[in-house]
């Protein structure tokens, strides 16, 4: 598992990945980084194997993997070009296009990557093709069906494009991934202030033990169980088929893709 290594500076950061990495640094962003860390926390502690790779433009948040059962930890991202400390090792990569043979990794994890990234739905199947079957996923993201949409205009979530859990859940499926059971969180949105009082602390004990759908982040744990359609493109439109064409050829000019 050598990485590809023969850009030394890696992929230019993106509009959004530069915008969400200067919000991380605020007030709210450095409490709904706290908000995630007990859950990222309880569910890597079940990985195992001998490799894990995150993925995410918070290299900090890397971490949470410490306690983890696996023998080997990476890094990738596009502006991962400083060293990171505690033991894990850092490769500059741009997550559509991983510089890592298939099947390297036994877990991965997604810490808000489809949230910046270029293209979701490649970033997603480069996941799926250095995952082996058994491999575990945990996908960290912004919920579009929340409060968290408010903040839309604003500069650091302008170039952002979450994907909802609906769609997640669809392109999971397509891709071979068994689903457990998501844990939503931050109902307030992005908002820095805190919402003080007793019933403030009721209503946030409620929303958060009921698990409405419409958290602000969700987390997502999933096993790769079968090969989906990760092979599968979109293909361009072709010309009608002949009507003298026989119904094999007709059939293998369908368009298939994901």
């Amino acid at each position: 598992m050598t990485p590809d290594t023969s850009s030394a500076l890696g992929p230019r950061p993106s509009d959004a990945e530069t915008g969400f990495r200067v919000w991380l640094r605020s007030p709210a962003g450095r409490l709904l980084c706290e908000r995630e860390r007990p859950h990222i926390r309880r569910i890597v502690r079940r990985f195992h194997g001998d490799t894990l790779l995150w993925i995410g433009p918070q290299c900090d948040a890397v971490a949470t993997t410490d306690r983890c059962m696996v023998r080997t930890r990476m890094l990738a991202w596009s502006s991962a070009r400083v060293s990171h400390a505690g033991g894990v090792g850092v490769v500059a990569a741009n997550p559509v296009a991983l510089p890592f043979p298939p099947h390297c990794f036994d877990n991965v994890v997604l810490h808000h990557a489809l949230d910046v990234a270029e293209d979701r739905r490649a970033a997603l199947r480069e996941v799926a093709r250095v995952l082996p079957l058994g491999g575990r996923l945990l996908i960290v993201g912004f919920n579009p069906w929340s409060l968290w949409s408010l903040a839309k205009p604003w500069r650091p979530f302008r170039d952002m494009h979450p994907v909802s859990p609906l769609r997640l859940a669809d392109w999971l499926d397509l891709l071979g991934f068994d689903r457990e059971p998501g844990v939503h969180l931050s109902y307030r949105g992005a908002l820095s202030a805190s919402l003080e009082g007793r019933h403030w602390k009721r209503a946030s004990e409620a929303v958060n033990r009921v698990q409405l759908p419409f958290g602000g982040v969700y987390i997502v744990a999933a096993t790769r169980i079968g090969h989906g359609m990760t092979a599968l493109r979109r293909a361009p439109l072709r010309a009608p088929v002949a009507a003298s064409a026989t119904p094999a050829a007709a059939s293998s000019s369908a368009v298939k893709g994901w």
